[in-house]
Formats: structure tokens, C-alpha cells, sequence
């Protein structure tokens, strides 16, 4: 279900907004939803990389598994000729 809203925008962003729509070749209405969505999809993901940063400092890798990482990854180019 869409609903209609009427919303009030500074001159420049809203010559902002009309030069990147007319780019995008989107309606107003495609570019506002296409932006309020990449705003929540950006909260988002930065709640997921904050969660997974607290995540990871409350239980960081051992020595034995960064030694483990080195060395698989020390192994992984050794036969790609560059």
C-alpha cells in the first residue's frame, strides 16, 4: 500500500534531488524511496558492523588461530602466477 505525503525541501536539495532524478531517470517518488531506502540499508549495515565489532573484541581470535589464518592465506597465492 502507497500513501501520499507532501513534504517541504530547501531550494538546493531539491535542485539536487531533481538533477540526480532526471540522471536516474526516476520519478520523484522512485528517487525518494530508492534514497530512504539506501538510508536504512546504511543504518543497517552499520548496526550489523557494530554488532559484529562488539562481537568479535568480547571474544577476539586466539594466537593459535591467527597463526592458522597466516598461514592458509600465505599458501593461497603461492601457485597463481602474477
Amino acid at each position: 500500500m502507497t500513501e501520499r505525503i507532501a513534504i517541504s525541501l530547501d531550494a538546493p536539495l531539491l535542485r539536487a534531488i531533481e538533477r540526480e532524478r532526471k540522471r536516474l531517470r526516476l520519478s520523484r517518488s522512485e528517487f525518494i524511496r530508492f534514497a530512504a531506502k539506501a538510508y536504512f540499508d546504511a543504518i543497517e549495515r552499520k548496526r550489523r558492523d557494530d554488532e559484529y565489532e562488539r562481537a568479535y573484541r568480547e571474544v577476539p581470535e586466539t594466537r593459535e588461530e591467527i597463526a592458522i589464518a597466516e598461514a592458509s592465506s600465505a599458501d593461497a597465492f603461492r601457485d597463481d602466477a602474477w
